[in-house]
């Protein structure tokens, strides 16, 4: 074989991705079951999406190294997943231990500010406190 020749399994690379999680997150819809009492959650996840698309979820991150267009696309579904856990949690619709689990578990970099963030008024730096 020679060197330029491409080895292994070709690439199941589908383009548009925007359109295609949009369409995935369409599908990802809570759904009240009258005869249960119970809702039907239906959080957009990577693993999801990868489902969704027939793929596996590191073939996902590869195309997100190489493609601006799944970096992004990735991206918005975390901030999606961000959102719904969030107002599912302050609405009650999903359960606090379920929320915090999964805030911690896929979100946990959107809350390093808050320990790294310093209070100028106890630090000192506030320009507004008498010194």
């Amino acid at each position: 074989p020679s060197i330029t020749q491409k080895r292994g399994r070709p690439t199941k690379y589908v383009s548009g991705a925007k359109m295609l999680l949009e369409t995935y997150v369409d599908t990802c819809i809570d759904v009240y079951e009258v005869a249960t009492r119970r809702w039907h959650v239906r959080l957009p996840t990577i693993e999801g999406f990868a489902l969704y698309l027939g793929v596996h979820r590191d073939t996902l991150y590869t195309w997100a190294k190489k493609s601006p267009e799944y970096e992004y696309a990735l991206e918005r579904l975390m901030s999606i997943q961000f959102i719904r856990l969030l107002n599912g949690g302050l609405s009650g619709r999903y359960r606090p231990w379920l929320v915090i689990l999964m805030l911690r578990r896929n979100h946990w970099k959107r809350f390093t500010w808050a320990r790294d963030w310093v209070n100028p008024h106890t630090n000192g730096t506030c320009k507004c406190c008498p010194k």
